[in-house]
């Protein structure tokens, strides 16, 4: 291929033409003028750039236990590509074609390609600094940087310039553009308020972390805000049994037995947030609870760490390295030391030795795998960190990482080999079955406003495809869990059941204060309706295993000042997994149980007046309500 500018070529036809009857006509030789030689330009490096600096491939890790992780660009997020050339070309106006497939998940097909862009690359001495003045990244390297439309599955680049043929195309692997959501929703307890700690500092981190969050995540949107709720604000939380006795009410921060019991129940609360509201499971959603607590003599006390998994975590308002190591756990990530140990995580002691460097965009600057020397653990830092090519090595943000950062930096920079693994709870893992249908694990489900509809990641097709709302499991997740109504006005409620008769806490069974907000509602079956009643019939009606996960031994039902009531029979019991006839389990009557105390959460209509809400024992609800139950 030719290099070309964007310039309108006009062949001269006429003159060709003379030239060819004087050819013709004429007995002697003609030379036409002699095309100008070209250089041939070839690329020695390419790599582009994210959070990390990565090969056009990616990277891809089989770790010792047989797992295996692959990190390469995630589509639509700035990028800076870097070129290091075979020829010294030092000085020479080289520029950067970037041509991008026509057709949706097109990979390698030439004739389905259109050109994009063309960028001047930016000469070696332009290339962005290290932190804290650090050493360079990389010597006679050119550089530019892309934006974010451009980077899609199937681009391809091609370098070249005046007087130069151009480069061979490269193809890098780009991936899903993925949009993650991180609503804030403070927990302001036993008499917490805003004299406590201010709401608009725990309801927002500041401009300058969300971006350094964004820095830190593989992502291509990242959509921070306060939950719609606004704030939780309750006086008591029932706090189970597990941790030296039974379940037992907390008014004060100082009445917790053991450290991270409350941080767990926050962590229930927050799973109930999601499920009520159908943003848990496999949703692109996220969940963060900025934690305030007064103990019973009215002053702050912190939590004292962090609490972090399955997509929600909880600890200070601070937003800082608590927040971000259990945001971590929030992705799946697990303490990498630990993870080493156990043959999931490629670098010793859950460190950074071996990973590849990374990159802020909004510092401009490289991110050496070294403790840069303006970080508060640079000094002596040889005691506690590994040590490797002369300086020492951060560690992992989820290995006692926090605080290898330079100076004016949130966060440190996490592995790449973390990256792979939250790219991948992004994506999840597409496979070809025999009868070359696709089957999907993991990843997210993203809901598209405009359609109402989901979609999700095809990692062989390279694109989204639709996402079919089922009710899976003949019945057990209806409408896969996720809402049947959206954005309207809607009560949350919770309420704590201590299911053990011999407790000693009679007021651990509480219905707290209910929030209302914008919200969701789930699918709803109402039990007083008979045909209802039918369609959950376990094992023959239409959704045979309605009640299977452990029966249906409780209806909600909420009534309005008005007089009107709704009901719904809810798919929570006390019995065994595809059990729903059988015996209840013990574990649920026994006050020394965690399990005895039972959380439930629901959203209402909120367009009239609560005035009350009741939590009905209903053993084998499946055959209705009645006076027996």
């Amino acid at each position: 291929m030719v290099w070309y500018t964007n310039k309108i070529i006009i062949i001269p036809t006429v003159v060709v033409t003379v030239l060819v009857i004087l050819a013709i006509v004429l007995p002697t030789s003609i030379l036409l003028p002699k095309k100008s030689d070209t250089q041939t330009l070839t690329i020695n490096q390419i790599h582009f750039v994210q959070t990390h600096v990565l090969p056009p491939q990616g990277l891809n890790w089989t770790t010792p236990n047989g797992g295996n992780v692959s990190y390469h660009l995630t589509g639509q997020r700035q990028t800076m590509i870097l070129i290091k050339f075979d020829q010294d070309v030092v000085g020479e106006e080289i520029k950067l074609q970037i041509w991008v497939p026509t057709v949706p998940g097109s990979v390698g097909n030439e004739t389905e390609f259109e050109l994009a862009t063309v960028l001047p690359l930016e000469q070696p001495d332009m290339l962005p600094p290290t932190e804290s003045n650090g050493t360079i990244y990389a010597n006679n390297t050119f550089s530019v940087q892309v934006l974010p439309q451009y980077i899609v599955p199937g681009m391809k680049v091609v370098a070249g310039g005046h007087g130069f043929d151009s480069t061979d195309p490269v193809f890098p692997v780009v991936g899903m553009n993925s949009v993650m959501r991180l609503p804030l929703l403070p927990f302001y307890l036993f008499g917490a308020n805003d004299s406590s700690i201010p709401y608009n500092v725990t309801t927002m981190p500041p401009e300058s972390k969300i971006k350094a969050i964004y820095q830190t995540w593989p992502v291509s949107v990242l959509d921070v805000y306060n939950h719609p709720a606004g704030i939780v604000k309750w006086k008591t939380v029932s706090l189970g049994a597990g941790d030296g006795g039974q379940a037992y009410l907390v008014k004060g921060t100082n009445q917790i037995r053991s450290g991270f019991v409350l941080m767990g129940a926050v962590l229930g609360f927050l799973s109930g947030f999601q499920g009520a509201n159908g943003d848990g499971g496999q949703t692109n959603n996220l969940i963060y609870a900025p934690l305030i607590g007064l103990n019973t003599n009215g002053f702050y006390t912190g939590p004292g760490g962090g609490l972090g998994g399955g997509s929600r975590g909880t600890g200070d308002y601070s937003y800082t390295g608590i927040f971000i190591h259990e945001m971590g756990h929030a992705w799946g990530l697990p303490h990498s030391g630990e993870a080493y140990t156990a043959g999931t995580f490629p670098y010793a002691q859950g460190s950074l030795n071996g990973s590849v460097w990374g990159f802020d965009f909004d510092h401009q600057e490289f991110l050496s795998t070294c403790i840069p020397t303006s970080s508060g653990s640079y000094k002596n830092c040889n005691s506690s960190h590994v040590v490797a090519n002369g300086c020492c090595i951060r560690q992992d943000p989820m290995q006692g990482g926090s605080g290898d950062q330079s100076k004016g930096y949130p966060y440190t920079l996490f592995p790449d080999f973390d990256m792979g693994r939250q790219q991948m709870y992004m994506e999840g893992t597409t496979t070809l079955k025999a009868d070359g249908n696709h089957s999907y694990s993991g990843g997210r489900i993203i809901y598209v406003k405009d359609t109402d509809s989901y979609i999700r990641w095809d990692s062989i097709d390279n694109k989204y495809v639709p996402y079919i709302v089922t009710n899976g499991s003949k019945g057990m997740d209806m409408y896969s869990d996720l809402p049947v109504v959206r954005d309207v006005d809607v009560y949350t409620i919770f309420i704590h059941w201590n299911n053990a008769p011999t407790s000693v806490c009679k007021e651990c069974t509480q219905v707290y204060d209910p929030l209302k907000y914008k919200g969701n509602l789930l699918f709803r079956l109402d039990p007083t309706i008979p045909e209802n009643l039918k369609l959950i019939k376990p094992n023959t009606g239409a959704l045979p295993w309605f009640c299977h996960s452990s029966g249906c031994d409780f209806t909600f039902r909420v009534t309005y000042t008005d007089g009107f009531t709704l009901t719904k029979l809810l798919q929570r019991g006390v019995r065994s997994w595809f059990s729903p006839t059988g015996q209840p389990n013990a574990e649920y009557a026994d006050p020394m149980d965690g399990n005895s105390l039972m959380l439930f959460s629901e959203n209402v209509p909120a367009d009239r007046v609560l005035s009350k809400v009741e939590l009905l024992w209903t053993p084998f609800g499946a055959k209705g309500l009645n006076d027996g139950n």
